[in-house]
């Protein structure tokens, strides 16, 4: 199983679902998933920005990043494309499969913020938010 999260610039959200969603795989004993993250609209090589690196930090997840557009191939090489929001569902549509492509409120109710420019508390917030879509994405693909 391939997961693919998507934002607009890859440096806040979709590498913080990425890290939150690969811990969660791991502790629930999960090896056989995935998990990849890109941006509609970003440079490639631009770090994780320093609060979300915090946010999933303090959560005890060391991780590295690198950011990356999103291509065709990204998308038909996944399982399913989880957008942060239905604008970034929208953008995918004429490249993917349509019963790949889901928004984050088709999880959890909402789309996920961008918190690009807050404080650590906004950063920890959308960390919390994530946490939820990452268990929720889970356990509709995976079962657990």
């Amino acid at each position: 199983m391939k997961i693919l999260y998507v934002c607009t610039g890859n440096t806040c959200r979709s590498p913080m679902a990425q890290a939150i969603t690969e811990w969660m795989a791991e502790s629930r004993g999960l090896n056989d998933v995935v998990v990849d993250s890109a941006g509609t609209g970003c440079p490639y090589g631009d770090p994780m920005t320093e609060n979300a690196a915090k946010a999933v930090a303090a959560r005890g997840i060391f991780f590295t990043h690198q950011s990356k557009k999103v291509t065709e191939k990204d998308l038909s090489d996944s399982d399913a494309v989880i957008c942060m929001t239905p604008i970034h569902k929208l953008a995918l549509e004429k490249f993917a499969d349509p019963s790949k492509l889901y928004s984050a409120n088709d999880f959890i109710g909402h789309e996920i913020p961008d918190p690009y420019g807050g404080g650590e508390e906004v950063y920890e917030e959308c960390a919390r938010q994530l946490e939820s879509l990452a268990a929720a994405v889970l356990d509709r693909f995976c079962g657990k």
